[in-house]
Parts: structure tokens; sequence; C-alpha cells
């Protein structure tokens, strides 16, 4: 059982925070896992009904996924998923 899972949504969204904070210490702001970060952050904020800020993230996890796997990576689809419930 996740905090989200539970309905405490601000305590998710501040680990998923804090993950990626710590991600962005030890990788580059290009990289896969940091994109994960961005697109769990935007989950809960799309929940929350913060879409603006959700479609933020979302779009700055796809362009990473871009850029680390190029165009056509089946890790795109998520994004691209995310942001289209938005």
């Amino acid at each position: 059982m996740t905090w989200g899972n539970k309905g405490d949504k601000d305590k998710a969204l501040k680990y998923y925070e804090v993950a990626l904070e710590i991600d962005k210490k030890f990788y580059p702001n290009e990289h896969p896992d940091v994109a994960i970060d961005y697109n769990n952050i935007g989950a809960v904020l799309a929940y929350k009904g913060n879409f603006d800020k959700a479609i933020d993230n979302y779009k700055k996890a796809l362009s990473i996924e871009k850029r680390f796997h190029g165009e056509e990576h089946p890790n795109l689809v998520f994004c691209y998923h995310n942001l289209a419930h938005c």
C-alpha cells in the first residue's frame, strides 16, 4: 500500500519530489530514472487536479525519454498516455 493509494496524495508527492532530488544528484538530468520521477510527480498532480503542472512534468519526462531512447521507444508510450489523460 502506498501513500497515494491510502489517499494521502500530498505525502506521495513529497516522496516523489525527494526521489527526484536524489536521482538528480546521482544521474544526469537526461537519465530515464529522472524521467520516471517527473512522470510520477505528474500523476499525483493530475490526481489532485493540478493539470497544468502535471502536463509540465509529463512533458519533461517525455523530452528526457526521447533524447535518451529515441523517438519510437516503448517508454514514450507511458508519457503520451499520461499527457492524453490530462
